[in-house]
């Protein structure tokens, strides 16, 4: 597994590509954007609007159409970018893209260490709560607008789930005695993930790099969009707001415990050792994906996975 090769586009692609929007914007200016696994680029027209054009990889071919499905189902609810157009032909680029509203503000990052960091973080817990009410009909992965494998119970989705994630992890050299431990102590609990009903739809990447925030006309910074939805599930609450507390503590530990406020309590049985089970489940996804692509400058992070995956399992 490999990033794609970047792909470039100049003031001419940009033009072409812009002029074909319905209505029309005048391309000015295009530039690439830091950051992320793909490439994203800015246009920027003459009347200084902009709009944003994200290109996909080849493989998986089904992304581009997910992410416009996603968005759309969580449009109601919060501020999502509004896709413009989706171009498969490959005909401007070499590969397909699609081109949306380019939403205000920046990563939730800016506000890292602000006196408004925490009302922030509550905010951004409040809101993943609020996109849990968009039900599914099946537990699984989302292709498209549907999942690749549909499972009728939470239970069901994750034993796949997490045999999954031992194979890749065994696949790779991982150490076969820390494998089975982790095995043995999932098994133990996965009464806690049975406790799931109904699945919901879920980010699965909601963290504050995909959390835009921006300053109102009185200065006061507020949410102000959401962004990137590949990652997204048809699944548990609980193993989406499991991988954003992760997430969010990775970046900026102070934001983990006004997350997980604002999400507010969780009344469910067995909802602490779900969570548990939910963080050993990402971390060795994010483990397996960092030596699927090649370790590089990721050695450091594998290495605390290893770490967290014995702690967590009582190590």
């Amino acid at each position: 597994m490999s990033r794609p090769e970047p792909v470039e586009i100049d003031l001419a692609a940009a033009k072409a590509i812009a002029a074909a929007l319905d209505p029309p914007l005048a391309a000015a200016g295009v530039a690439r954007l830091p950051g992320g696994s793909t490439d994203v680029f800015e246009i920027v027209g003459e009347d200084g609007q902009a709009v944003i054009l994200k290109v996909y990889a080849d493989d998986p071919p089904w992304k581009l159409r997910k992410e416009a499905f996603v968005a759309g189902r969580f449009a109601p609810i919060a501020p999502v970018p509004r896709w413009l157009a989706i171009d498969e032909s490959r005909s401007h680029l070499p590969r397909a893209f699609a081109v949306m509203t380019r939403l205000p503000g920046q990563a939730l990052r800016v506000r890292f260490g602000q006196d408004d960091a925490e009302r922030l973080f509550r905010e951004m817990g409040a809101l993943l709560k609020r996109l849990h009410d968009v039900p599914m009909p099946h537990h699984g992965y989302l292709l498209e607008a549907d999942v690749a494998l549909a499972f009728d119970t939470n239970a069901e989705r994750m034993a796949v789930a997490f045999w999954s994630k031992y194979r890749d992890f065994r696949n790779w050299g991982g150490d076969a005695a820390l494998c089975e431990r982790i095995a043995v102590f999932v098994g133990e609990r996965a009464g806690a993930l049975a406790e799931c009903g109904a699945p919901v739809l879920c980010h699965n990447d909601f963290h504050p790099g995909n959390v835009l925030v921006d300053a109102d006309a009185d200065g006061v910074w507020r949410i102000s969009g959401l962004i990137d939805f590949e990652n997204a599930v048809a699944g548990d609450p609980l193993f989406d707001l499991a991988k954003a507390l992760d997430y969010t503590a990775h970046e900026c530990p102070a934001g983990r415990a006004p997350l997980a406020e604002g999400y507010g309590p969780l009344t469910r049985p067995g909802a602490a050792e779900a969570l548990l089970l939910y963080r050993i489940f990402h971390k060795l996804e994010l483990l397996n994906w960092f030596k699927a692509i090649g370790e590089g400058r990721h050695g450091p992070a594998t290495d605390a996975l290893l770490g967290d995956l014995v702690e967590l399992t009582g190590g």
